[in-house]
């Protein structure tokens, strides 16, 4: 089960602050960490098909000003890329 969160942040704000954004987010709604259950989380976009690993990369760096959808994905135990539809 997905939830949809909108956050407004500035180009220069660092992947590893919307993780932290995120994670305020989760906190304050009752629901339990990203990667919590021990399975490693990672930040993606749809399309193009990409994963934001450095977290202190800028959001403007990352081509993700000035707007952007993302997704908190589970990693593939197997280290596999999940096929996208």
């Amino acid at each position: 089960t997905g939830h949809r969160v909108t956050l407004l942040m500035e180009a220069h704000a660092t992947v590893g602050e919307l993780w932290e954004a995120l994670d305020r987010w989760r906190s304050k709604h009752r629901l339990a960490r990203a990667g919590a259950d021990g399975r490693p989380c990672s930040l993606r976009t749809a399309f193009p098909p990409r994963a934001y690993g450095d977290r202190s990369q800028t959001l403007q760096a990352a081509g993700l000003t000035p707007s952007a959808t993302l997704f908190v994905s589970a990693d593939s135990s197997s280290g596999a890329a999940a096929a996208g539809p």
